[in-house]
């Protein structure tokens, strides 16, 4: 009989300590979402911004169709907004 309490208490604190250690996970992908949200609106902000500078007194359809034919025709700045999106999505998997 006390071999059968001694299991129930130690199955009991091991499902204890796995509730507490789920929890923790969902706080650490919560955070994570968060810090990918965040980047997420950067990127989008950082490109506002320079189609913005760049293109001042044109209209936003104009604006898009200039940054979407110099995207195409620069690689780098092609390279370097990919390796961006990249990131994000491993961040968005590790989760």
């Amino acid at each position: 009989m006390e071999n059968l309490a001694d299991q129930l208490k130690d199955k009991t604190d091991r499902c204890s300590e796995l509730l507490l250690a789920k929890e923790q996970l969902q706080r650490d992908v919560q955070e994570r979402n968060e810090e990918i949200e965040k980047m997420e609106n950067r990127v989008r902000e950082l490109e506002h911004a320079l189609i913005s500078t760049t293109y001042p007194l044109q209209t936003n359809e104009e604006r898009k169709l200039h940054v979407a034919l110099e995207i195409q025709g620069d690689n780098t700045l092609q390279i370097q907004l990919q390796a961006e999106r990249d990131a994000l999505e491993r961040k968005e998997k590790e989760v």
